[in-house]
């Protein structure tokens, strides 16, 4: 089978699978049908893994490195001491699973080239651009999406939906060499901003023109929104924004009481622990605040205390210091892609592309450290590493 079949479908079943097994069998997370997505590539894939693996260089750097990567696992799975040991092993397990996998579809990339991969993931793009704006018109009633009004087939709510899109938008806004394709992607992530309504889109739409420095496009389309806006003004509850956009204790908005739930859980447990930290996967287990009982009165349950809200709040949460020092270098990691990302705007940057993404992730919004957002993050850091002659020109 050629290679651009099995690249198709490796990235399909990523992106659609864990979304569907999530609302189908009503399973607790998304991380049960991710899982399962990689599990079903095994088959298709096996001729290739072989030959990676034969392939596969071992030295000693890398055995040292993910033999200390592991031991800090081990170590910050037993800091908490309250949670049940399966679960423990089977987050062991999972991160594993995702680290090796990554390595693996990094491998992958190289071997299947450029052209093809950049057509892909384009192609993939304008699916779910399709996918998003049919949803716009039309719901899904069965399957047990019915019990999800704001769905987005095959996303359960917009949300999940964008944090999915934002590689994909990333990598095509940035590869394009083409004003009008960069416009479009732009103006249908503001379009789903405004429509599904999410500000978690907006958020993406305007990160990629701030990374992009273009500003006078920035202002044109806040002018232009606002005229926009204006005109519609009797068919949108601008409200869902503006509340949103008031982050504090006294808010009555869940969206932005969440958020301001991952700070402030972030810094109390940098506090209680003296930096140590909570321990591997144990967010949301130090002592309840205000502002977590505020939620609950508001919701009739405590929400997003296992994932943080976003990643870097569940980092420091879960690792303390040593999570503070995680998210930095990624941020070196972010700038430097930035620096790459503007010194060659007509190439096709792809893990540049995929690191500058995971910024919506890491400090907007985000599922925890499962997602397929932290797969092709760990994809993309693997590729800067590969300095053969066959990346050198785009997978930078």
């Amino acid at each position: 089978m050629k290679l651009k079949y099995i690249l198709y479908f490796n990235i399909i079943t990523l992106v659609f699978i864990p979304s569907l097994v999530y609302v189908i069998f009503r399973v607790p997370s998304l991380t049960y049908g991710l899982i399962l997505s990689i599990l079903i590539q095994v088959p298709m894939n096996f001729f290739v893994w072989r030959s990676w693996v034969s392939k596969m260089k071992i030295n000693r750097v890398s055995v040292f490195g993910v033999l200390i990567f592991n031991i800090i696992i081990v170590i910050y799975s037993f800091l908490g001491g309250s949670v049940s040991f399966s679960k423990l092993i089977g987050s062991f397990l999972i991160i594993n699973i995702i680290v090796v996998y990554a390595k693996y579809l990094s491998h992958f990339f190289d071997i299947v080239g450029p052209v093809n991969v950049k057509t892909a993931f384009s192609n993939i793009f304008y699916i779910l651009i399709l996918s998003g704006f049919l949803s716009l018109f039309f719901k899904i009633e069965g399957l047990g999406y019915q019990e999800y009004s704001k769905s987005i087939f095959t996303f359960y709510e917009p949300s999940h939906f964008i944090l999915v899109l934002a590689p994909f938008a990333c990598i095509n806004y940035f590869s394009s060499e083409s004003k009008k394709e960069k416009t479009f992607i732009v103006t249908m992530i503001f379009i789903f901003g405004l429509f599904f309504p999410s500000l978690i889109a907006f958020a993406l739409g305007v990160m990629l023109l701030i990374l992009a420095s273009n500003i006078k496009k920035l202002t044109f389309l806040f002018l232009i929104g606002l005229i926009f806006s204006f005109l519609l003004s009797d068919h949108i509850d601008f409200s869902y924004y503006t509340s949103r956009l008031f982050i504090s204790e006294d808010s009555n908005n869940l969206s932005a009481l969440v958020y301001y739930q991952g700070i402030n859980d972030a810094y109390r447990s940098l506090i209680d622990t003296s930096g140590i930290g909570l321990g591997y996967q144990m967010a949301g287990t130090n002592t309840l605040s205000p502002i977590n009982e505020r939620i609950y009165d508001l919701a009739g349950m405590y929400m997003n205390l296992n994932d943080g809200s976003f990643t870097s709040s569940k980092a420091i949460q879960e690792f303390g210091v040593l999570g503070v020092v995680i998210v930095m270098i990624y941020v070196g990691f972010l700038i430097e892609s930035l620096i790459k990302i503007k010194r060659s705007p007509d190439a096709f940057i792809f893990n540049s592309a995929i690191i500058a993404s995971f910024s919506i992730e890491m400090f907007v919004r985000s599922g925890g450290y499962f997602t397929l957002g932290f797969i092709l993050l760990l994809a993309g850091l693997f590729g800067r590493k590969e300095k053969n002659e066959h990346r050198k020109n785009y997978l930078v």
